[in-house]
């Protein structure tokens, strides 16, 4: 028994047919095909109808059509399957030929000639119904960031400009019932001022990026500041940023699982105000961090090593320390490896400090991932068909159905670091280094012939399972590993006991290739953390634990050639060029689908029109990694998925 469908082409002339059953018999030697009736038919048909239903608009500003803009309006169907795009026209004006039903619009504006600081996104899909043999108008009113926020970024210590090197001014305000979602960043000039154009009105969060030179120079991201533009434009706002006195201070040795000191360890240390600071160790493993006192600063150390046969490792603190300094100048003497945490998500909290303190517990130590091996030499597997290298991370009591995190594009198993620890507690779970992504690498994956495809991917972590005796497992895949785990699922349903894909790619034709692009070949670490801020809602999640493992990997320039190939192979004249929407249809195992509604890099409202059987869970005030912002809620919707097994 069978069911046939036919998929119809992105941008096809004709509307989505459905489904149909059919069975295959033998009967008297003799092979028959018999439909849903019974009958004996001769092949499977289907009657294709012509779209025929026309959205048409134009663009106006202020009431009148905006010429000279260049860009596209795409339509994804609401109550079926589809999706359609054409062009703005030069005179703003667009039209659409679609089936009749419920369509979502969207837009992108690539380039305006007149340079009127219009959005190049809506705030949200504009919803359209589209009538059969019928013409349906639909304008869509633009806005123009008419207003400004400007002022200059300064030294706390003289009150000067900033003019040694440019910084990244942001400007951030959250959508409501009344305004539109905006966002927006501009580089200062010589003179280290910035004018920022915004949306008038509502309040806005204005923050900085510093350059790599003033954090070599020891200075901190400004705070972010709030301000209101009820009243129109903003001027004169200064960005203050801080060179932390030699009195505050975090300092300690960082030592490996042998206990000898480790050289050039990355030690980082953010707080919740969105301040940053990192420093590399001396030849003895010792570290002195400087950041000011009054808040409680979040405290990790990190680093690789390479052995003789070229085999890159990561060590890493466990679990991060909270070292309060609202009423001490200085901290030092804290284990990273010997305190047990007790809040949240594990983190070490106070007590856990005090009375690890207590126990006379001394420097921190860097202790490596716990990696069971299939080989037990290695801490990766080689796929025999492509000689791929598949780096892992492997924790928790085999037993129960194992769990396996896909990471997304430009990331690497430790992206899965707030999820892996909790919930390998009951079960074993395998956190996975894509092909061409953190140890998953060698130098022939920058050759022009490595471009793999999502569903080249899904094979080679498929034939990696089988190699490493799992069977059947629990599948959780982020933006292009959710892809890949669709891909994988549709492919080998008998292997998938359920599917987790958060902000997956694949759902719609939208995505910010903006992001891919810059963030496949920022090499310095300014343009890395400007890209790394689009990933998230709250900018303090770009700290020296995410930035600094990525900024060393782009020193190497064949990484970036090869992330640069990837990438070529996710988008198609910019937008995804793989979609396994069609695919969540026929699958029969649980599936969840997570998402930020504030994703900036692939849009939440492709989740409309999903099949019913799919769970949606969108969570607000959360970009495209919710895994990471929201990693304990994440956790539970994991879990519920693991209670099939």
């Amino acid at each position: 028994e069978y069911l046939v469908g036919i998929w119809m082409p992105p941008g096809s002339d004709y509307g989505f047919a459905g489904e149909k059953y059919y069975k295959v018999e033998v009967a008297d030697g003799n092979t028959v095909l018999k439909d849903e009736n019974d009958q004996v038919v001769s092949q499977a048909s289907f009657a294709l109808s012509q779209n025929d239903s026309i959205v048409s608009g134009t663009f106006k500003l202020s009431g009148e059509a905006a010429t000279g803009l260049t860009g596209e309006v795409h339509a994804i169907r609401v109550d079926g399957d589809g999706w359609q795009s054409t062009a703005i026209e030069d005179n703003g004006t667009y039209e659409l030929i679609l089936s009749a039903g419920r369509w979502a619009l969207d837009y992108y504006i690539e380039d305006d000639v007149s340079d009127r600081k219009i959005p190049r996104h809506p705030s949200e899909p504009i919803l359209v119904t589209a009538l059969a043999s019928n013409t349906v108008v639909q304008d869509i009113t633009l806005t123009t960031a008419s207003a400004s926020i400007s002022g200059t970024v300064i030294y706390e210590s003289n009150s000067s400009a900033v003019v040694e090197s440019s910084v990244y001014v942001w400007a951030y305000r959250e959508g409501s019932e009344y305004r539109k979602e905006y966002w927006n960043e501009v580089e200062t000039d010589e003179n280290g001022t910035f004018s920022i154009p915004v949306l008038p009105g509502g309040k806005y969060e204005v923050g900085a990026i510093l350059s790599q030179d003033l954090r070599e120079d020891g200075y901190l991201d400004s705070l972010v500041v709030k301000t209101n533009l009820s009243s129109g434009s903003v001027s004169n706002l200064n960005l203050t940023i801080t060179k932390p006195s030699s009195e505050n201070f975090i300092s300690g040795t960082v030592l490996d699982p042998d206990g000898n000191p480790v050289e050039e360890a990355i030690v980082y240390a953010w707080s919740d105000d969105g301040r940053e600071a990192y420093v590399e160790t001396n030849e003895n493993g010792e570290y002195l961090l400087l950041v000011p006192n009054g808040v409680v600063w979040h405290v990790g150390a990190e680093y690789a090593e390479i052995d003789e046969n070229g085999s890159e490792s990561y060590f890493s603190t466990e679990f991060e320390v909270d070292v309060s300094l609202k009423s001490a100048a200085s901290k030092s003497g804290l284990s990273l490896n010997e305190i047990k945490g007790t809040g949240p998500l594990g983190r070490i909290s106070g007590d856990d400090v005090r009375r690890s303190i207590s126990k006379g517990v001394s420097d921190p130590v860097v202790t490596k991932p716990e990696i069971n091996e299939i080989e037990p030499t290695i801490n990766e597997t080689v796929l025999e068909s492509d000689a791929l290298n598949i780096s892992y991370l492997r924790k928790g009591p085999s037993g129960k159905t194992p769990l396996v995190f896909l990471h997304g594009f430009g990331a690497d198993l430790n992206s899965w670091r707030f999820n892996v620890s909790l919930l390998a507690k009951t079960r074993e779970v395998w956190s996975l280094d894509l092909p061409g992504h953190g140890a998953s690498w060698d130098d022939s994956m920058a050759s022009p012939g490595f471009n793999p495809g999502v569903e080249e991917l899904a094979e080679n972590i498929a034939q990696f399972l089988m190699l490493a005796g799992i069977d059947r497992a629990h599948l959780i895949g982020h933006s292009m590993g959710g892809g890949i785990a669709l891909s994988l699922a549709s492919a080998h349903p008998e292997r998938v006991a359920s599917l987790g894909l958060l902000a997956p790619l694949g759902l719609g034709p939208e995505i910010n290739h903006e992001f891919i692009r810059s963030f496949s070949t920022a090499r310095d670490r300014e343009k890395l953390v400007s890209a790394l801020h689009r990933l998230f809602y709250h900018g303090s999640w770009v700290n020296a634990a995410l930035v600094g493992p990525l900024a060393e990997q782009r020193k190497d320039p064949k990484r970036l050639q090869a992330l640069s190939q990837i990438a070529g192979g996710l988008l198609q004249e910019n937008r995804q060029r793989w979609q396994g929407r069609k695919m969540l249809e026929k699958l029969n195992m649980p599936v969840k689908v997570i998402w930020g509604r504030d994703d900036l890099v692939i849009p939440s409202d492709q989740v409309l029109g999903l099949p019913g059987t799919v769970g949606l869970h969108l969570f607000p005030e959360t970009g495209h990694m919710p895994h990471v912002e929201q990693a304990m809620g994440v956790n539970r919707l994991i879990e519920e998925l693991c209670a099939f097994e």
